[in-house]
């Protein structure tokens, strides 16, 4: 007689997973409130902006499980953790030592200045450790000053 339990723990596995993807699709490009969110008056959440001190930025950016690094002008004035480790330095502060921008791209940055979110052609960039990683980065245009 054969088990059937590895079965039916797989079919409830796939329908757990189909409907974590249901919830997910219709989450999608809604932002829900996290603990100690206050709601707005409906009139002033419309016209509410989001600003953010320089520290506030720092940490919502440092927070961020993505690589983050902001350029001025070809020359990277912020990164994130995640930006520093992923080219195996061990703080953003040893990563702007170390020249930044032109210690992972010694052959520059072919960045071109875009009006959108774009993709960069793979690049060649290199580690820390001087070992040879083939790279793309999505830019971003930002609007206004950074003040970090």
């Amino acid at each position: 007689m054969a088990d059937l339990r590895p079965q039916r723990r797989l079919d409830h596995v796939e329908g757990d997973r189909e409907a974590l993807e249901h919830i997910a699709r219709a989450l999608e490009g809604r932002v829900l409130p996290g603990p100690g969110a206050v709601a707005l008056p409906e009139p002033q959440a419309e016209a509410a902006a989001l600003t953010l001190d320089p520290a506030s930025l720092k940490m919502l950016l440092e927070a961020l499980p993505a690589a983050i690094g902001i350029l001025e002008r070809d020359g990277m004035i912020y990164a994130n953790s995640a930006f520093a480790f992923a080219f195996g330095y061990r703080s953003p502060v040893e990563l702007l030592e170390a020249g930044g921008l032109r210690a992972i791209l010694p052959n520059g940055a072919p960045f071109t200045q875009g009006n959108g979110l774009e993709r960069s052609a793979p690049i060649e960039a290199l580690t820390r450790s001087r070992r040879k990683l083939t790279v793309a980065f999505a830019l971003t245009a930002l609007d206004g000053d950074i003040k970090l």
